[in-house]
């Protein structure tokens, strides 16, 4: 880690925290499981605890901060960068506040939008949440400006678009982008290189694996 800040905050005054790992732990179950806090096993310490832990780390951005705070090697040997997105949404109507927290209203109802992109072994490197009714080439601003510029950037035929092309080719990149089959001009691309999308596809297949992350 070198001289990076500690992404978890130091213990302070007053009684002594419980273990971090346990909580992490704790924190990890729900997740996966989906299950009620309540229903937190008991070796993990109680539930109030390890629950506080997951909603104020969530405020101060010290998850952002754990993600943020990795191994230079985790990121530096990567040159294909993929991104996708996963499109949610439902019937329900939004509530006051929700659509700051990345859900919109489309056709399809209220919903959001994930768009992830992930390195050349799966491993994400950013996350951009948008409403349902975002354009796939606003919220693409936040897949370019790397301090290592990918070699290839590839992505579903949703950022297709003439403007996330010219972004891609700004950053010096090859599109690894399959035209849309309404296009007039269909822009051709390296198959064996799109076939690199099977790895945010598994990154997604992972994620639903946490049921918290899917209810």
């Amino acid at each position: 880690m070198g001289s990076d800040p500690a992404p978890l905050p130091k213990q302070g005054r007053g009684r002594q925290r419980k273990d971090d790992r346990t909580v992490l732990n704790g924190i990890f179950n729900i997740l996966r499981t989906g299950a009620p806090w309540r229903d937190l096993p008991d070796r993990f310490g109680r539930r109030t605890v390890v629950y506080n832990h997951y909603v104020r780390r969530g405020e101060h951005g010290v998850r952002q901060r754990i993600f943020d705070t990795r191994p230079p090697n985790v990121r530096s040997n990567w040159s294909s960068l993929i991104v996708r997105s996963s499109k949610r949404t439902g019937r329900q109507q939004a509530q006051k506040g929700e659509l700051a927290q990345g859900i919109g209203r489309s056709r399809g109802g209220c919903g959001r939008k994930i768009h992830v992109a992930v390195d050349h072994v799966g491993r994400p490197l950013r996350i951009e949440i948008t409403g349902a009714q975002t354009r796939y080439r606003k919220a693409f601003g936040a897949f370019i400006g790397w301090q290592k510029q990918p070699t290839a950037i590839i992505a579903e035929k949703a950022y297709g678009s003439k403007a996330i092309r010219q972004a891609i080719s700004h950053e010096g990149a090859l599109a690894g982008i399959p035209s849309k089959p309404n296009t007039r001009v269909h822009i051709p691309h390296d198959p064996d290189i799109y076939a690199q999308q099977n790895l945010v596809e598994r990154f997604f297949c992972r994620m639903k694996d946490m049921r918290k992350l899917t209810i």
